[in-house]
Formats: C-alpha cells, structure tokens, sequence
C-alpha cells in the first residue's frame, strides 16, 4: 500500500490491481470458448473425413457390382427371339460407355479405362451365348425330346446347323433350334435329347449338352473372367481415390 501526498493510504493502487485481475480472468474466459470451439472443428472434420471415406468405398462397389450386372443381362437379351438384338445392344453399349466414364473419372491413370473398354467390347461378343448358356443350364426345365430333322450347312462363318426337336411327353410340341440353341454336329436324326425350356417362356429352348461336354462351357469361363476384370478394375480406379 502506498500512501498518497497528505500521508493517508493510496486507496487507488488496489482498485487498479483488482481491474487487472478481473481483465486477465476475462481474457481466459474468452480464450477457452476458442479452445473449444477449435476442438469441436477438428471432431467435424474426422466425422466428416470418415463419411466421406464411407461414400466412396460404397459408391467404388455399387459401380464394380452395377456395370458387369447390366453388362450380364444385355449379353442375355441378345437371345432373345424379337429384337434381342437391339435390346441388348441398348443395354450394354451405355453400360459400357458408364464403366468407361467411372473408370477415367476415378482413376489416375489411363490404362484402367483402356482395359474397361477391351474388356467391355469382348464381352459384348461372347456375352449373349455364354449368359443365355448359364440361364438355362442353372435354371431352365428339363424335357425329354427326341430330334426328327437334322440339317447342316456350310457358310463365311462356318458349319451351320439346325435342329427339329419334337417332345416326347405332354403336347409333343416341335422346336425348331439353331447353333445358338446348342444344336451341333453331335446330334443325329431320331436321337434321344433333353431340353432345357424357360420357365417363363421368354427365351427358345437350348439342347441340353451331351456327355462329353463340360457343364461349363468355355465362353462362359471367358465371360465370366470378362465381367469380373470390369468390376476388379472399377473397383481399383474408385478405391484409388482414398489414396489421393
């Protein structure tokens, strides 16, 4: 305590020391509201960095499952008996094209969208026979036939055959089936086969394969190792992104 200039206590000085008190308490007070409010930014942003990561690693397996998918059904359009053509190519052609744009756009390299798109062309070619091969061999009826006509020609492309099946139960109806439907060289005129029919009627019958041929064909192995390289790749070029 000091004394003022006629001798009595200087009541000033402890006002003086309890305002500084009271500024430097203040002033921690409004430091702790930033502290942790900084805290509370850098918890959004782990939340939202989490998040993030979440959608891309979805997103990354949606588009690897979505396009070979797509792809599968147009090849199994093909066979269809009215316009399967055209349905099939209106399936997969922008299927690809959308692999095609999810690989360049995630990818940091080019080389993943060339191989989509290699990859892509020659499943378009061996999709129709090899998916309509699996549908009816996984899931189609069998029926007991025998062949009444058989016929074979030679063509730019090839042998081409043709089969006239008759049912021998139930209504004994007749098909008249192709290469595409698994009529070969192998089969001979009043045979005994088995159908394979679809059991909603949407696609011709395929003969069934004989005893000497593997259940799984070669063109559905090929098309199989096809649609899992697209996906792979997608897959690969989406997850590329957590590392960037």
């Amino acid at each position: 305590m000091t004394e003022s200039a006629d001798g009595g206590p200087d009541r000033a000085a402890p006002a003086k020391d309890t305002a500084d008190r009271d500024g430097a308490a203040g002033r921690d007070r409004a430091a702790d509201p930033d502290r942790a409010a900084d805290g509370d930014g850098a918890g959004d942003a782990g939340a939202t960095g989490r998040s993030g990561r979440a959608v891309l690693v979805v997103t990354s397996l949606l588009g690897a499952l979505v396009v070979p998918l797509l792809m599968a059904l147009g090849g199994l359009a093909s066979r269809l008996d009215t316009l399967g053509t055209l349905i099939s190519l209106a399936i997969m052609l922008p299927t690809l094209v959308v692999g095609l744009v999810l690989t360049a756009r995630w990818g940091s390299r080019a080389w993943p969208a060339i191989c989509v798109f290699v990859l892509g062309v020659v499943a378009m070619i061996f999709g129709g026979s090899s998916m309509y091969e699996l549908y009816m061999e996984r899931f189609g009826d069998p029926v007991p036939a025998q062949v009444v006509e058989f016929d074979s020609s030679s063509s730019r492309s090839g042998e081409q055959y043709s089969c006239t099946v008759r049912e021998t139960a139930g209504d004994r109806t007749t098909h008249e089936l192709g290469g595409v439907h698994n009529c070969g060289s192998r089969h001979r005129w009043a045979e005994d086969v088995v159908l394979r029919e679809d059991p909603l009627g949407v696609f011709k019958p395929r003969l069934e394969d004989g005893e000497a041929q593997p259940e799984a064909s070669t063109t559905v192995t090929i098309s199989a190792c096809l649609l899992g390289g697209i996906g792979a790749l997608i897959l690969y070029s989406g997850l590329g992104r957590l590392r960037r």
